[in-house]
């Protein structure tokens, strides 16, 4: 799978690129705004690696197991450290 998590669903699963289980918990909870705004270097460059599209299909996977309320955050946050990993 992309992000090693106990999440997953059949997008995330096909995925070949995988996240360490570290990284996939340090990115889930930078994109439900529980730590810092964008994971370790190590990590961004693993989420690089494991492509947009798995990045994507993690964070609509997290939108759907959270409240209403927090779609639009984690959405931004999901966006926020996309963008700040590739600059690294």
């Amino acid at each position: 799978g992309c992000v090693d998590v106990e999440e997953s669903s059949p997008i995330i699963s096909s995925s070949a690129a995988k996240l360490s289980k570290n990284c996939g918990d340090e990115v889930k909870q930078s994109v439900l705004g529980l730590q810092g705004s964008v994971p370790t270097d190590n990590c961004c460059r693993q989420l690089v690696r494991s492509g947009k599209t798995c990045h994507d299909s993690f964070a609509q996977l997290l939108v759907s197991r959270e409240p209403a309320s927090q779609k639009s955050s984690i959405i931004e946050n999901s966006k926020t450290i996309w963008e700040e990993c590739v600059e690294n």
